[in-house]
């Protein structure tokens, strides 16, 4: 018989959890590639919009873009919607909405800065609107 009670047991999952079991995918290097210094992984929602967007975009002319394009893309709208006006106001918790287009959609998204580790390091999520 177990003494603990149920009420206190803690469950924590950390982001190197999270992206282990997919539930986030990490797109810092097109980040740092757009100009976004922090690390950056985006959820599982965003992601499937990713996917179920590349090859549906709006000007048949141009070429189809694969994933790795359309997480830069998420990224540089990151820095200059979000980043940069906010640059000295970046506050941890908070969500700031931006607008991306996808495939041949337009959708906002958000992204939250948290302190990740141990020494507290900023760390940028983005997500749909509502996820947790």
């Amino acid at each position: 018989m177990s003494t603990i009670d149920e009420e206190t047991v803690t469950f924590t999952i950390t982001r190197e959890d999270l992206l282990k079991v997919g539930a986030l995918v990490d797109i810092s290097k097109q980040a740092h590639e757009a100009g976004v210094r922090p690390p950056v992984a985006i959820t599982a929602g965003v992601n499937q919009l990713v996917r179920d967007g590349v090859g549906h975009h709006q000007d048949p002319l141009l070429p189809t873009p694969d994933i790795e394009t359309v997480y830069y893309d998420i990224a540089w709208m990151l820095l200059l919607n979000v980043l940069r006006p906010n640059v000295d106001r970046l506050r941890v918790g908070q969500e700031y909405a931006f607008p991306v287009i996808i495939g041949a959609a337009e959708y906002e998204l958000e992204a939250i800065c948290t302190p990740e580790g141990r020494d507290g390091a900023l760390v940028l999520t983005v997500l749909l609107p509502g996820e947790d």
